[in-house]
């Protein structure tokens, strides 16, 4: 197998990152690791792969004793620099020791251990260690995934964004109301720092306002912000039939299912069935053109939730109106992207239409 194949595989797997450090005749060593992890319980024992290439595995080969520092999220700058090569590593770099074995002060855990047993694999020496010393700290881990540094709670901050979005868009806290990030905290269940993230995104993305004490609401929306929206989730979807023409096979064939589910929400007068399928619909024809870029950002203009939870029974027959996707669907089956985007375009009138009418009976806002 090619080595750069083999290293785009590995590299799928997510790691922590470590510090490797020994010390050596009054000289410190120190080299960034992922190739590290826990071996046993009993005895406590830690397994570390160094490259036989590194000044620290030279020095933990002689010494025989070898320190293991678990990053935080916020040192991925040790990590860069523990990473290269040199002798000034430990330059400014605060640390602790341990029978003078040095660890790195602020990581999430660190630990010493004595080499007990080695083994060869390809390039690199496996340090089998008996753990003689552990502490650990409060901290989220710093961690590697496909070449690049980062942390877990990215994608629990994303969870967090997307149930925050989904409140304000619901009007769980009332126009004109304070969103109350402990509220928040605990209807979401994430923490206060992550739900402080997602509402300064929702105040970048004109959904909630700020007022001069740093307090977020959520924002009306207006006739204009309604038209500016549907307006530009049309262009969208008219640009990607236009630049991208229609899809053979399973693309085309998934807009027709989504048609099937959409017309079992309306004869089942299920507006919240309706909407769901009509969003997948709608993600389905962006997915046309391939760019997951551009799939984010129509999702960024979804206000299905909204409807869902203001429209009355009887402002429902506008909206589970489907007759002009079911000639998307029958033209991008045929291979008719000018059908098909002749007929996004006049739903994407449709659905303006009744959703101005909407927002007029509400008094000009939701």
């Amino acid at each position: 197998m090619p080595t750069e194949t083999f290293r785009a595989v590995a590299g799928h797997f997510a790691s922590g990152v470590t510090v490797i450090t020994a010390h050596v005749e009054g000289r410190p060593f120190g080299t960034t690791a992922s190739a590290v992890s826990s071996l046993s319980l009993e005895p406590p024992m830690m397994l570390v792969c160094l490259n036989r290439t590194s000044a620290t595995h030279d020095a933990i080969a002689a010494e025989g004793r070898f320190g293991v520092s678990i990053l935080a999220r916020n040192q991925s700058d040790l990590a860069y620099r523990f990473a290269k090569k040199g002798d000034d590593k430990f330059d400014g770099v605060p640390v602790s020791t341990f029978e003078g074995i040095p660890t790195l002060n602020g990581a999430i855990a660190t630990i010493v251990c004595d080499v007990e047993e080695t083994a060869i694999g390809g390039t690199h020496t496996v340090f089998l260690g008996r753990v003689r010393h552990a502490g650990t700290q409060p901290g989220e881990p710093l961690t590697y995934f496909r070449g690049r540094l980062g942390s877990f709670t990215e994608e629990s901050d994303q969870d967090v964004y997307e149930a925050v979005r989904e409140w304000v868009m619901r009007r769980r806290t009332a126009v004109g109301e304070h969103l109350d990030p402990d509220e928040l905290s605990a209807a979401v269940r994430g923490s206060v720092a992550s739900v402080r993230s997602a509402l300064i995104r929702l105040w970048a993305e004109n959904l909630v306002t700020r007022d001069a004490a740093g307090s977020f609401f959520p924002a009306p929306l207006t006739v204009e912000s309604i038209a500016g929206i549907t307006d530009a989730r049309t262009a969208m979807e008219v640009g990607v039939l236009e630049a991208y023409g229609t899809s053979s096979g399973g693309r085309a064939d998934s807009l027709s299912r989504h048609v099937a589910a959409l017309e079992a929400a309306r004869e089942g007068h299920d507006l919240g069935a309706f909407l769901a399928a009509s969003a997948q619909f709608h993600e389905a024809l962006i997915a046309f053109s391939g760019s997951p870029h551009l799939l984010s950002a129509f999702r960024k203009l979804d206000i299905s939730s909204v409807w869902s939870a203001t429209l009355t029974g009887e402002e429902w027959t506008e909206f589970l109106d489907n007759r002009d996707l079911v000639v998307v669907a029958d033209a991008a089956l045929r291979g008719d992207a000018r059908v098909a985007s002749e007929a996004i375009a006049q739903h994407g009138t449709r659905v303006k239409a009744a959703a101005i009418r909407a927002v007029r009976h509400r008094g000009g806002f939701i």
